[in-house]
């Protein structure tokens, strides 16, 4: 990783957010961008505690934090049960594809991929995050 992409990366995600806003308005929004403006809006409290961690441990725990906010928004998105029952069973296939290299196209699962590389987190923490709100969804 060249030095100029990783002292981007070391910024604040309030200032990365606020650049990409400002000058790069037109370009697609990164994997990145997608999971801590996903958190920002559906979970501002933990967004907040985000931006207090490390700078080496804020994206993957906006990566984590995103995958629970997709997980905990299947119900209130949902009108039937069963189609609930399928989102979570992507999120299930979408954690071991991930820990096979074979990552979906989703902005999350990419950073939750990368994340799980460089952090070598357990896939078994995953599913039990998963199966914690398939629980709530029965």
């Amino acid at each position: 990783m060249n030095y100029f992409r990783r002292v981007r990366l070391l910024k604040c995600t309030y200032c990365q957010v606020r650049e990409k806003h400002g000058q790069r308005s037109a370009q697609a929004q990164s994997p990145a961008d997608y999971c801590v403006q996903l958190v920002k809006r559906s979970d501002y409290e933990h967004y907040l505690t985000n931006l207090l961690l490390p700078d080496q441990l804020r994206t993957p725990a906006f990566a984590i934090r995103a995958l629970s906010t997709e997980v905990a928004g299947v119900r209130d998105s949902v009108s039937e049960r069963t189609i609930g029952m399928m989102r979570m069973q992507f999120w299930r296939e979408t954690i071991e594809k991930i820990y096979q290299d074979n990552v979906p196209q989703h902005p999350v699962a990419v950073m939750l991929h990368q994340s799980i590389r460089e952090h070598r987190l357990s896939k078994s923490l995953f599913h039990r995050l998963i199966d914690s709100r398939t629980g709530k969804h029965s």
